[in-house]
């Protein structure tokens, strides 16, 4: 692919791109979370939560906080809000939303 090391780590953590997980390796208890992201999302290994499920507003706070985190979904961020100054004014957290859902706030183009 030709990338560097900070973008492929960049693009597995926060778009779950380029990764290389084996799914099927190791204990489960042992995984980062950027690997039990990956494994959920690509294999539906792994999932603390299934983020498809139910109405957002009637999610307890464990799985909102946890499908935020993990599978950016259910976050509630306004991405049209603060973009002119995204680079400092945004957490890392809204970045990644913003960048998987609206292609606004991406450090790395990871297609």
């Amino acid at each position: 692919v030709g990338w560097s090391d900070a973008k492929k780590e960049w693009c597995c953590m926060n778009q779950q791109v380029g990764c290389d997980y084996n799914c099927k390796e190791g204990l489960e208890a042992g995984w980062s979370n950027s690997k039990r992201t990956w494994c959920c999302k690509n294999e539906k290994i792994g999932c603390r939560f299934n983020c498809t499920e139910g109405m957002i507003a009637n999610w307890n706070k464990d799985k909102a906080e946890w499908c935020c985190l993990n599978e950016l979904v259910g976050c509630g961020f306004n991405c049209s809000a603060g973009y002119s100054t995204w680079q400092r004014g945004w957490s890392m957290l809204k970045k990644n939303y913003c960048c998987k859902n609206e292609v606004l706030g991406c450090t790395f183009n990871c297609s």
